[in-house]
């Protein structure tokens, strides 16, 4: 007779080499062993409350922004970016996300920028798809600010990890490696009167693909806009004079991840 054992207990085995406590559907855990890289020093994962190891499941990473992404407390980024939303049960989104939330030590300017740790995130990707079966043709990058800026240095670094990324108030340059992630999913979200990070970031980054790559953007100012769902390429502006609030816009909508579930590698 094939023994068969609860979900619980086959999660606990597969965790038992890198997790402060016991994951369980529905919930989050902080995860502080199991990776090299000496600026991460942990993350916090969700699994989807109808979680189960006989299905795999796409996986979204959030990059907290500002300080609160570099601190000597990792519950600084435990909250932040969609899993507030799914931990909270708002709008009745789809539960169907492995959400990663990693940190940062604190360090030097350099040191706290999620692009130079890129590596490092990506051994994490790995490691969450390996014990918790995770699809890795269905990986999500996202940040916002800090972490804007993050996803896209990162996504230069390992444009064959993400099935689509989607910076928010982030700073870009093309003047090296956007040839690189020409053919992945962008979705691009940006306050127009930005104070922080000026628009002209997102503006000249689409600019660049549009006429050295011939890659075109869908530009709107909504995230639920006739055709959004069917293009790889999207430019979202908001007409506001904030650089916070976009995020929450975005991850508390249901567009953004019926967005994401249409896109993987191939």
């Amino acid at each position: 007779m094939k023994r068969r054992y609860p979900l619980f207990f086959l999660i606990s085995l597969a965790c038992l080499a890198s997790c402060s406590e016991q994951p369980e559907p529905g919930k989050q855990v902080l995860i502080t062993e199991g990776f090299s890289n000496r600026v991460l020093d942990a993350y916090w994962l969700y699994l989807p409350r109808d979680y189960s190891m006989e299905k795999k499941w796409p996986i979204i990473m959030f990059l907290q922004g500002g300080d609160a992404s570099a601190s000597p407390n990792p519950n600084t980024v435990q909250n932040g970016g969609p899993v507030y939303h799914f931990l909270n049960q708002q709008k009745n989104l789809p539960d169907s996300f492995l959400i990663v939330n990693p940190h940062m030590r604190t360090g030097s300017r350099e040191q706290r920028q999620w692009f130079n740790n890129a590596d490092g995130l990506a051994q994490i990707i790995d490691q969450t798809i390996k014990q918790y079966n995770a699809d890795p043709n269905r990986v999500y990058l996202t940040g916002e600010s800090r972490g804007g800026h993050g996803t896209w240095g990162v996504a230069k670094r390992h444009p064959n990890k993400f099935a689509a990324i989607v910076p928010i108030a982030g700073a870009i340059s093309c003047k090296s490696n956007c040839d690189q992630i020409t053919d992945l999913p962008i979705w691009i979200i940006h306050n127009h009167e930005d104070p922080v990070v000026d628009y002209e970031y997102p503006q000249t980054a689409v600019s660049y693909f549009q006429n050295q790559l011939n890659r075109s953007f869908m530009e709107t100012d909504r995230l639920d806009a006739q055709g959004i769902q069917k293009s790889a390429s999207v430019f979202t502006t908001f007409k506001s004079d904030q650089h916070g609030g976009a995020g929450g816009k975005v991850y508390s909508s249901h567009g953004f991840y019926s967005w994401l579930l249409t896109k993987r590698r191939n």
